[in-house]
């Protein structure tokens, strides 16, 4: 087929040296492309692919949750929606229920909120701070903590052994690991009795797993400094933790067992499985040297 016909030359009948050429004709894919009709979609909406379908890809799910539809909501052709077997009703129906989900999952994310936030999470944690850390209530406003004590590494180990250590153990020396159970069902061999271990004087905490003990060691002499006149008499100045003087080597003496060792070696916080935790003095991350204590006191 050949492209469109050229227009002939306009001319004055009085002055025929005044014409005007003709414009040249289209090339290639200008030709073709003013020879096609116009695409009738453009003028009917963004929805408009929807009348060259069947009736049958209308009934099926071909283009149900089409994104095009939530962009285009005002499109929709009412009329359609009334006939259940359509796709417009189909997916408005489809758009209901998944408001109704959204605003149900907002509801339960909200209360979750709620409850997280309610006062009898925040006295849980104020009484298991004041039964480890030894607190007892001075003024309405004032509390005392023997953990604030400690100034010294002698009595941080008396403190672990004469306070955390029976802490831990309150019910009873020994406690039976669940990881090591064969069964969960009491008609088994081998199941693990009922003893939660209740950790607290109310019995309203139960510990699940094992008292971990973690620390964090910083380089001497860094990020800190030492008045002159003081450097006679300690020479030695430990900063402020921060994740720029964090110490990561290995502390264990040469005479150390070797089945101790390991708790001498500093671990990443994705080893520990541990995330941050507010202390007192700042925002620690879960990485540093670890010990899990044992299930029985005798160690």
């Amino acid at each position: 087929s050949s492209g469109p016909a050229l227009r002939p030359a306009v001319c004055w009948p009085r002055a025929p040296e005044r014409c005007l050429e003709p414009p040249p004709p289209p090339s290639g894919r200008e030709a073709w492309a003013g020879a096609m009709p116009s695409n009738d979609d453009d003028d009917k909406g963004p929805l408009g692919f929807l009348d060259r379908l069947l009736e049958t890809e209308r009934d099926s799910n071909l283009h149900l949750g089409d994104v095009r539809f939530w962009k285009h909501l005002e499109h929709i052709e009412r009329a359609h929606i009334y006939r259940t077997s359509s796709l417009e009703y189909r997916t408005m129906k489809l758009m209901c229920c998944e408001a109704i989900f959204y605003l149900f999952f907002l509801a339960s994310l909200t209360g979750l909120i709620v409850t997280q936030r309610s006062g009898s999470l925040y006295e849980s944690r104020r009484q298991q701070l004041d039964y480890w850390a030894g607190c007892t209530k001075v003024t309405d406003s004032e509390r005392s903590c023997s953990i604030y004590d400690i100034t010294s590494h002698e009595q941080l180990m008396t403190w672990m052994k004469e306070d955390l250590a029976p802490k831990a153990f309150t019910e009873q020396d020994m406690f039976h690991s669940l990881s090591a159970a064969t069964s969960i069902f009491r008609l088994q061999s081998g199941v693990a009795s009922w003893t939660p271990r209740y950790v607290g004087d109310t019995k309203t905490s139960v510990l699940v797993g094992a008292v971990r003990i973690r620390q964090l060691r910083v380089q001497y002499n860094l990020d800190c400094t030492i008045m002159e006149d003081l450097l006679s008499i300690h020479p030695d100045c430990f900063p402020k933790y921060s994740p720029g003087v964090e110490s990561k080597m290995k502390w264990h003496p040469t005479w150390t067992p070797m089945h101790i060792q390991g708790h001498y070696v500093w671990y990443e916080a994705n080893e520990t499985e541990q995330g941050d935790t507010q202390g007192y003095h700042g925002v620690y991350p879960g990485s540093g040297f670890v010990l899990d204590l044992p299930m029985n006191l005798s160690g």
